[in-house]
């Protein structure tokens, strides 16, 4: 796969991520290619037919959202890479900058090893696009307001709350638990969903690091029920 339609999208981040994401690549879906040994940049074909550099760069951001919902499901966490500019390709090999920002990243947390969800990302938002929308919502920050909109994704998926639960994906009671504690300012303050409407919280109330963890362990079963095509 040439560069996207004359177009290099060059990549901001910690060059030890961006290195696993060379790895994680799955042409022609998406691919992330070193040059030099220090400019990394992300080639796709939803990239390829873009005509100008503002559409190429909010498509390779959009893309960017999936890849890094994906690694959020995977530990948590999402390395901060973003799109750091748009060079034009000339057909002789001449480039020039379209556009371009300056940003600096730093970051702790490795990706994990064989990811086969970071890797398929792409491959999932085109088959179906409810998975992009996740994605979308799981990207950096995640809010309470994120994290129960894919709740809802989720649910409405699977066919109701009914069938939600009859999967056995999480423990009895987790569920109403969760909504009962991210809608609620008495247990997330001003990071609930919801204004104080004078509801009691739950008797053991999550904290958004269980909440946040609650939600990527259900949307990792879920996409693997989508994958085993069980609902169709």
């Amino acid at each position: 796969m040439t560069d996207a339609g004359g177009w290099r999208v060059e990549l901001c981040g910690s060059a030890e991520e961006l290195a696993l994401l060379v790895e994680y690549s799955c042409p022609p879906a998406w691919e992330v290619r070193c040059e030099n040994e220090r400019t990394y940049y992300l080639v796709s074909e939803d990239l390829a037919s873009c005509p100008a550099e503002n559409e190429v760069w909010e498509q390779a951001d959009l893309l960017l959202k999936n890849i890094r919902g994906a690694i959020w499901v995977e530990r948590g966490v999402a390395p901060p890479i973003e799109v750091g500019g748009v060079v034009r390709v000339y057909p002789d090999g001449q480039r020039s900058i379209a556009v371009r920002r300056m940003v600096v990243w730093s970051i702790e947390a490795p990706l994990m090893d064989n990811s086969i969800l970071v890797r398929d990302v792409a491959a999932r938002k085109r088959r179906d696009p409810l998975v992009a929308e996740v994605m979308r919502y799981l990207d950096q920050p995640v809010e309470a307001f994120d994290l129960y909109k894919v709740f809802e994704i989720v649910r409405r998926d699977v066919g109701g709350a009914k069938n939600l639960d009859a999967k056995g994906w999480y423990l009895d009671g987790e569920c109403r638990r969760f909504a009962q504690s991210v809608n609620n300012p008495k247990v997330l303050g001003d990071k609930a969903r919801h204004s104080d409407r004078g509801d009691a919280p739950p008797d053991c109330p999550m904290t958004m690091e269980e909440a946040s963890n609650f939600i990527r362990q259900l949307t990792s079963k879920w996409l693997g029920w989508k994958d085993e095509g069980s609902h169709e």
